[in-house]
């Protein structure tokens, strides 16, 4: 890709904001589906959840490798991928349909999802360390995250009629609407997806693509981090909004939040560097959720704030993780060329999916753990905010310490995990 090729810009930002419109409302939607629309115990709900992540996962990995080792997949990645995203988008829609109590159909349901989607998301990925070259690192993921951000956004205003439903029904056509649309936004992925063929190595470039060290330090760190959050926003779903109607405008102003914060974030990252950046977006998260407690003591207006303001963070911790990524596989032996791009993004993708299953695991052990109260108000919070609070924390100061082992030069010349 050269710069005359910068037409296909808006064909990435569409099929991305498409990707996750589908996998912002998969994420957010597929566990309370579970638990409140086919009633099935939290636990089980939780399991199935966290097995479909690890399973996701595991595909990322795998399906990176074969794409980085196959020069004939390679060249069907583009049907291959496109007839995913319209079977991904087929699945979500499924879900709430199926019978109540149906815990064997939840789980193939979620699997099919899975898989579909780790079939184009993994060499969409890829594709992203073209873009990245030319446009700049900070640059193209701060478009993606807009529009993962504007995906949130949608997914958010979707959320509120289904959630003043109650317990009633999740309505199947607001979901129908949301898959129908990330389908519709998906449409141009066959062409992006064969510059892939491009971005992808030949057996021909060199040794077998590796895992870099440093690449895979940064995913451990950020899988924790990632899951430690997202449970906190998978339990607000649950939370009993007849005490407080604010919540039911919470996962709103968590996407505005986010959204509006995009800037300045980028703005504080080009002044202080986009390691510490992160850093400091984990310790504004902690920070947050230790001031919950007294904000929630204080009525509407504090508990819109407290929320907008942890919004604002995970915007950070969105933003940075991904243009740190991009910024790491730049600066590390083996991974200049693009030859393993689709390897080490398989990788990110990978671990931040098993964060994502834990931390719906974990808001289900939450949520198994107040069944005895009588409302899950605000205040109930409490008990997880406390236990991701030190997770959050870790991962900042783990992710600064890495920042500045890498800014001293030993990234450049680490060595590498063989796959």
């Amino acid at each position: 890709m050269t710069r005359a090729d910068r037409p296909a810009l808006p064909a990435f930002a569409a099929t991305h904001f498409g990707k996750s419109l589908l996998w912002t409302a998969g994420d957010a939607f597929a566990l309370y589906t579970m638990i409140v629309v086919l009633k099935l115990p939290a636990a089980e709900a939780g399991m199935l959840f966290l097995a479909g992540s690890i399973w996701n996962a595991g595909l990322d990995a795998i399906w990176g490798l074969a794409l980085a080792r196959s020069q004939t997949l390679r060249r069907h990645v583009g049907p291959i991928g496109s007839v995913a995203a319209m079977v991904a988008c087929a699945s979500f829609v499924a879900l709430p349909l199926a019978p109540r109590g149906a815990t064997v159909t939840a789980g193939l349901l979620l699997v099919l999802f899975r898989t579909a989607f780790a079939l184009f998301d993994v060499p969409h990925n890829a594709v992203t360390t073209r873009f990245a070259e030319i446009h700049g690192h900070l640059r193209i993921m701060r478009l993606r995250t807009l529009a993962s951000a504007g995906a949130g956004l949608v997914v958010a205003l979707a959320a509120i009629p289904l959630l003043m439903a109650g317990s009633g029904a999740l309505s199947s056509a607001a979901l129908a609407a949301l898959g129908l649309v990330a389908g519709l936004l998906l449409l141009p992925l066959p062409a992006l997806l064969a510059t892939a063929t491009e971005v992808l190595p030949t057996p021909s470039e060199g040794p077998r693509p590796r895992i870099a060290t440093p690449v895979l330090l940064f995913c451990l760190i950020h899988m924790i981090g990632v899951g430690a959050l997202a449970a906190v926003g998978k339990a607000i779903l649950h939370l009993d909004r007849a005490g407080a109607a604010i919540l039911l405008a919470v996962p709103l102003i968590l996407a505005v939040a986010r959204l509006g914060a995009i800037p300045i974030w980028s703005a504080i990252a080009r002044g202080i560097g986009i390691s510490t950046a992160l850093a400091i977006g984990y310790g504004m998260c902690a920070l947050v959720m230790l001031a919950m407690p007294a904000a929630m003591a204080q009525g509407t207006l504090a508990i819109a704030l407290a929320f907008a303001l942890f919004g604002a963070g995970i915007s950070g911790v969105v933003l940075l993780i991904w243009s740190a990524f991009s910024q790491l596989l730049g600066q590390t032996a083996g991974t200049q060329r693009l030859s393993s791009a689709a390897l080490h993004y398989g990788l990110l993708t990978a671990t931040t999916k098993v964060g994502l299953g834990v931390s719906g695991y974990l808001a289900a052990l939450w949520l198994g753990s107040m069944s005895n109260r009588p409302d899950l108000s605000v205040s109930t919070l409490v008990s997880l905010t406390l236990f991701v609070v030190p997770i959050a924390m870790l991962c900042g100061i783990g992710e600064k310490l890495r920042g500045s082992s890498a800014a001293r030069g030993p990234y450049a010349h680490s060595a590498a995990v063989s796959t």
